[in-house]
């Protein structure tokens, strides 16, 4: 697309362009994401029950594969979100381990 009128820029058409995309993907997504708030309530005690503060500035924690898994479902719906999310490929590292959607 291009922009017609001088006020608006090409830029400015792009961005809206993936605000809309963006909230697209966030509106069907909404359910999941209400879902894993709901399973965050019912694991947060555990989360901090894993997470401590070591000499008052460095977090530590201990991790599970029902955590790991929460969170990654987290990542992936937020990864869904990101501009040219499709131009990562499967063999690339995000947080130490390959990106899958």
């Amino acid at each position: 697309m291009r922009s017609v009128a001088p006020s608006y820029s090409d830029d400015e058409i792009g961005r809206t362009g993936l605000r809309w995309a963006s909230d697209r993907i966030w509106a069907k997504d909404r359910s999941l994401e209400h879902a894993l708030e709901e399973r965050h309530r019912l694991i947060e005690p555990e989360l901090e029950r894993r997470v401590d503060l070591v000499d008052g500035w460095r977090v530590t924690y201990e991790s599970t594969p029902e955590i790991d898994a929460y969170f990654w479902e987290w990542a992936r719906l937020y990864l869904r979100r990101m501009f040219s999310q499709d131009m990562i490929g499967p063999d690339e590292m995000i947080g130490g381990r390959p990106f899958h959607i």
